[in-house]
């Protein structure tokens, strides 16, 4: 657990360093928006740029943990070290973002479910480092950071003045689909594998607070993920509607 902590501390650490010094080098190389964006918006840009790094590289780490026959020999246990890897990196992303939050509110787009979302994650990566458990479905939720890039990308475009081009209506739609395989779709398979484990000697490592504790977390995320869905799906409607009309006005 001792390493685990100096792992957290050693991401936030990081992601502090890349959304104060790497970012605004980054985007003042990158377009020269960014130069007339105010104060308040470049921070948000920057805000930006820590979340697709942390969601890449969590994504990707998550990705290939999926794939390993140690995981799913032991989907309660913590066995393979990628794992842990994966956890301590989303974990301090977490801790910056959360201060970020908390200093930031505005620019960062703050709000009291986020606030729930990176409290309450936070919550299930205690239980899952203290009892070293839970690794495969922990890993199922992290794959929902491969999602985080589409929604900061569509954004980025969106501020550039390309909200009509066709590459920002592909970001939206690869935003919607990604979205609904990685945080919508696996949760009946995710409950159905809680079920198969249920009574098993792994879970019975792990006292009754700490199922508690992991379950409240998973099913408030699995609600506030069918609740941001069903944004989705109404931005993407009006984007979709908004394409078509374009498109019917140019054949006209």
């Amino acid at each position: 657990m001792l390493d685990s902590i100096t792992l957290v501390l050693a991401s936030a650490t990081i992601y502090h360093t890349l959304q104060y010094l790497v970012a605004p080098l980054f985007y003042t190389h990158l377009t020269n928006t960014y130069r007339k964006l105010p104060a308040g918006e470049k921070m948000t840009w920057n805000f930006r740029f820590a979340s697709i790094l942390n969601s890449i590289t969590v994504g990707l780490l998550a990705l290939h943990c999926v794939f390993r026959p140690e995981v799913w020999d032991a989907p309660m246990r913590v066995i393979y070290w990628p794992v842990k890897l994966c956890i301590s990196i989303c974990w301090g992303y977490f801790v910056a973002d959360m201060g970020w939050m908390i200093a930031y509110p505005v620019e960062c787009g703050s709000s009291l479910a986020y606030h729930g979302h990176h409290m309450l994650s936070m919550l299930g990566f205690i239980v899952v480092m203290k009892y070293e458990a839970l690794g495969l479905f922990v890993i199922f939720r992290l794959l929902s950071e491969i999602s985080t890039p589409f929604v900061h990308l569509r954004s980025f475009y969106k501020d550039c003045n390309f909200a009509n081009s066709k590459l920002y209506f592909g970001l939206s739609s690869a935003f919607t689909v990604v979205f609904m395989v990685v945080r919508v779709l696996p949760q009946p398979w995710y409950y159905g594998k809680v079920w198969e484990n249920i009574g098993s000697d792994n879970w019975n490592r792990i006292n009754p607070l700490g199922h508690i504790a992991w379950l409240g977390v998973g099913a408030y995320l699995d609600a506030l993920n069918l609740y941001w869905f069903a944004h989705v799906l109404a931005g993407f409607a009006k984007i979709l509607k908004r394409s078509s009309f374009s498109m019917h006005t140019k054949g006209a």
